[in-house]
C-alpha cells in the first residue's frame, strides 16, 4: 500500500492531523502534492514548530526529515495518526487556557504578545445609507479607515463625505489607493457622522452572493448539477476579489484582495494587521481548524484547492495560535 493510499483526504487536498498544544484540539495541516509536509507550512500554522512525532504501540516515533526541509511520511503512511509538535528549545510555550495574554521567550530576547485589554481601538461614526443609523467602525493603527472594513458591512462601499460646519457644504474624505483606506480629515475624524456612498450596481451582486452563500452553507455538497456552472462562475468572480480575514485579538474582520495569481501575500495582511504569521479556517465538515499553505518563495499564502471561497480565515500571530 502506498503512502498516498494511507493519507487523510478532504476533497482533492491531503492533510495530517496535528494536536494543538494550547487547547489540545485536533487540527488539519495540508500536505504537498508529493505527500510531504513542508516545515514552512507547519511553522506558519504553529510558530516555532521544528519537528513532529507520533505514538505507536506506546512508543514515540519522530517523523523523518530530508535536506529540502520536508517531513517525509512514515513507512505506514500519515493516516490514523495524531502528530505532536516539537518546538525549538528557545521557544517557551504559553500556559494552557491563556490564549491571549501568553508570552513567547527566546534565548536572546523576551517579547510579549499584545494583550487584548491593552489595545486601545479608536472608532469613527458612519451613517447607515439605508436608515441613517450611526454605526461605529474601527480605525487602523495609523488612524485610517480601511475600505475593507466598510465593505464587510456595506457591499460596494465607495466613498465617504461629511458636512463642513463652516460652509455647510458636503466635503469628500480623501482616499489612499495604496493603503485601500480613507485618510482622516485635517482636524481628525471627530465626533461627526460620515455619510457612506455605495456603488449601486453592486447591490444585485450582494443579493445574489447572499442567497448563494446561504444555499452553500446549508448544502455543503453544492447546488444542483444544473446550477454548478453558474455557481462556479460566481465563486471564481468573488474568489479573486477579496478574502475575509478575522483578527482574533480585536475580534474584527477585513476583506483583503488577493494578487492576480490568486495568492494572498503576507505583506498585504501586514498592511492591515501587524505581525501576521499564518492563516487558518474551520473545516465545515468536521469542525476542525485547517491551516493554509504558505509559499516561502512568493512569501504568500496559497488558496485552498477549492479557492478562497466565502469562508472566514483567522490570523495566526507569531507567538500564539
Amino acid at each position: 500500500m502506498s503512502t498516498f493510499e494511507n493519507t487523510n483526504q478532504s476533497g482533492s487536498e491531503k492533510f495530517i492531523l496535528v494536536q494543538n498544544p494550547i487547547n489540545n484540539e485536533i487540527e488539519e495541516v495540508v500536505l504537498d502534492e508529493d505527500n510531504t509536509l513542508k516545515l514552512s507550512t507547519l511553522d506558519h500554522a504553529f510558530p516555532g514548530a521544528y519537528g513532529l512525532r507520533y505514538n505507536k504501540n506506546g512508543e514515540q516515533y519522530a517523523v523523518r526529515f530530508n535536506d529540502k526541509i520536508d517531513f517525509l511520511a512514515p513507512f505506514d503512511g500519515w493516516k490514523g495518526k495524531v502528530f505532536t509538535i516539537i518546538f525549538k528549545d528557545h521557544y517557551k510555550m504559553k500556559i494552557p487556557n491563556d490564549q491571549i495574554n501568553g508570552k513567547v521567550c527566546t534565548s536572546k530576547t523576551s517579547k510579549s504578545v499584545p494583550e487584548k485589554n491593552d489595545i486601545e481601538i479608536q472608532f469613527v461614526v458612519v451613517l447607515d445609507p439605508c436608515n441613517n443609523e450611526p454605526i461605529e467602525f474601527p480605525l487602523n493603527k495609523d488612524g485610517t479607515l480601511s475600505i475593507h472594513v466598510l465593505d464587510r458591512k456595506f457591499r460596494g462601499a465607495h466613498c465617504l463625505e461629511y458636512k463642513n460646519e463652516k460652509t455647510g457644504r458636503k466635503r469628500f474624505v480623501l482616499y489612499d489607493d495604496r493603503k485601500s483606506a480613507f485618510l482622516a480629515p485635517s482636524g481628525g475624524w471627530g465626533e461627526r457622522g460620515y455619510i457612506l456612498t455605495c456603488r449601486g450596481y453592486l447591490f444585485l451582486n450582494f443579493i445574489l452572493l447572499y442567497f448563494m452563500s446561504a444555499y452553500y452553507l446549508n448544502n455543503p455538497c453544492g447546488p444542483p448539477v444544473l446550477g454548478n456552472k453558474v455557481f462556479l462562475l460566481i465563486q471564481i468572480l468573488f474568489n479573486f476579489k477579496r478574502v475575509r480575514v478575522h483578527d482574533p485579538v480585536t475580534n474584527t474582520s477585513v476583506w483583503i484582495p488577493p494578487s492576480d495569481d490568486g495568492t494572498l501575500p503576507i505583506t498585504k495582511l501586514n498592511s492591515e494587521r501587524s505581525d501576521v504569521y499564518g492563516l487558518k479556517y474551520k473545516n465545515p465538515m468536521n469542525g476542525r481548524q485547517y491551516s493554509v499553505k504558505f509559499d516561502e518563495e512568493k512569501k504568500a499564502f496559497l488558496a485552498p484547492s477549492n479557492g478562497w471561497g466565502l469562508r472566514e480565515y483567522t490570523i495566526v500571530y507569531k507567538g500564539y495560535f
